[in-house]
């Protein structure tokens, strides 16, 4: 759960970003920041939570548990905003053409 303060410092990004997660990894991140997200062993202060392996799936490249594709979150979000303003400029300027 550290993982979304560490790399997600803006607060409404950081809500974007945790949307887009499972229910499950939404709830587990506030019982993390209320201090009552239990560990997987007596002194586990790290922020883990333990997803059902039934659901899940894990790609470990280069032998590290960073998720392979977790930097390219913030693009495609800004990306997805850009798209927007550019289909109102074109509307805009299609609006003069008509006008």
């Amino acid at each position: 759960m550290r993982f979304f303060d560490a790399y997600f410092n803006n607060f409404q990004h950081r809500l974007k970003v945790l949307q887009m997660f499972p229910k499950e990894v939404q709830k587990a991140y506030i019982l993390y920041k209320e201090g009552k997200l239990i560990g997987d062993y007596p002194g586990d202060g790290n922020g883990w939570f333990m997803l059902d392996p039934d659901t899940t799936v894990k790609f470990s490249l280069n032998n590290s548990d960073f998720p392979p594709l977790a930097g390219a979150i913030p693009s495609i979000i800004d990306l997805d905003q850009a798209q927007e303003l550019d289909r109102k400029k074109t509307m805009q300027q299609l609006l003069k053409i008509v006008i």
